[in-house]
């Protein structure tokens, strides 16, 4: 029910942020790249508690890895003081326009936004490794720290997202993908200095 109705109603918006973020841009300099895991960590520190929320109106959902910890972990590997990342992530995390889970189908398309945007972290793992010379220890954490369950686990979300009422999937899944292209794309702040 409910994944399919995601799927088709943010495959445009899905499509649209992958080409506006540019991995061509990211990954052509340790700043742009610094640049994006900042972006990033901000959207999670404001998505973490939100994806919470939604486990405990989804009790078949397995628990969230830890996005935030491995993104602090990076930036502080790519020389980012941690009171750094997590000062400006938590400051401007209040900003991200991620509402909370308004009910458990709300919730089902939260986490379809963010469970969904972690299974291009493959191919962007290759990219840091290729193009900046990053491993999991060097600043790569967040995106190779799921490698080995990334498919088992999304089988399970997805299972934990399909048995909820599209209506209410597709509602918070458009929300959530707007949140992110607001952070990841949108907002003009420059990264914190390293």
């Amino acid at each position: 029910m409910g994944l399919a109705a995601a799927r088709a109603a943010t495959r445009d918006l899905h499509r649209a942020l992958e080409a506006d973020v540019d991995p061509e841009r990211i990954f052509a300099s340790l700043d742009g790249y610094r640049d994006f895991l900042t972006r990033l960590h901000r959207f999670h520190g404001a998505a973490a508690p939100q994806v919470a929320a939604a486990a405990a109106l989804l009790p078949d959902l397995p628990p969230a890895p830890p996005r935030v910890a491995r993104l602090e972990a990076d930036l502080r590997a790519l020389g980012v003081a941690p009171t750094t990342a997590s000062d400006a992530s938590a400051a401007a995390a209040a900003a991200v326009d991620l509402p909370s889970p308004l009910d458990a189908d709300h919730a089902a398309g939260l986490v379809y936004g963010v469970e969904g945007s972690a299974l291009g972290g493959a191919v962007l793992a290759r990219m840091a490794r290729k193009r900046l010379g990053l491993e999991a220890a060097t600043g790569a954490s967040f995106f190779t720290g799921d490698a080995g369950d990334l498919g088992p686990r999304w089988k399970r979300v997805a299972a934990a997202i399909d048995r909820h009422d599209a209506a209410g999937v597709v509602a918070g899944a458009v929300a959530t993908f707007a949140a992110m292209r607001a952070v990841l794309v949108d907002d003009p702040a420059p990264a914190p200095a390293a």
